[in-house]
Parts: structure tokens; C-alpha cells; sequence
């Protein structure tokens, strides 16, 4: 019979401090802050892909909506709301200050 190996005991603070250095960790799980806290995820919101993807619902729900729309529109209609997009996200991204 073979013998099973142990894993080595982790830390119990260990999982706390590397979400504390991650964006998208828990605020909860901050070294030092109390555990009774409200517990909700940190974030940030990529406006980019978020309108992105609205526009390309949007075009897919009018041409299964409606009668076939001109080609050359539908590509205006596209890239300008692609460069909204990204101007949003750009405007966002440094209003926040990048870290």
C-alpha cells in the first residue's frame, strides 16, 4: 500500500493578502479590515466590451427585427459606435488614473 504524501499547512492570512493587491479581490478579505464588513467585489467596469457588445446586440436584433438594411449603413452604424466605444473607455480609463 502506498503512502499518501501531505500537503503542506497554508497560511491562514495567505489568501487575505493576495486579494488585497488584486483589483478584482474581495474588500473583505484586506488585511487589517474586520470581517463584519458588507462583503462585495471590487472591480472596475470595461466600458469598452460592455458597449461593444450592446452594439453588436443591437445590430443583430435589427436585422433579425426588421427588412435588410443597406450594407454601407449598417458598417457606418458599426464603426461609429466602435469609436464611441473606445472613446469612452479611454475617457474612463484616465479619469481613473491608471496604477
Amino acid at each position: 500500500m502506498a503512502r499518501r504524501r501531505r500537503r503542506p499547512a497554508r497560511r491562514a492570512g495567505a489568501a487575505a493578502e493576495w486579494t488585497a493587491f488584486h483589483e478584482w479581490g474581495p474588500e473583505w478579505a484586506s488585511p487589517g479590515e474586520p470581517s463584519g464588513e458588507r462583503r462585495r467585489l471590487r472591480h472596475r467596469t470595461d466600458w469598452l466590451s460592455l458597449l461593444g457588445g450592446l452594439l453588436f446586440i443591437g445590430i443583430g436584433i435589427r436585422f433579425i427585427a426588421g427588412p435588410p438594411a443597406d450594407p454601407v449603413t449598417m458598417l457606418a452604424v458599426l464603426l461609429t459606435g466602435l469609436a464611441f466605444a473606445g472613446l469612452v473607455a479611454v475617457i474612463v480609463t484616465a479619469a481613473r488614473g491608471r496604477r
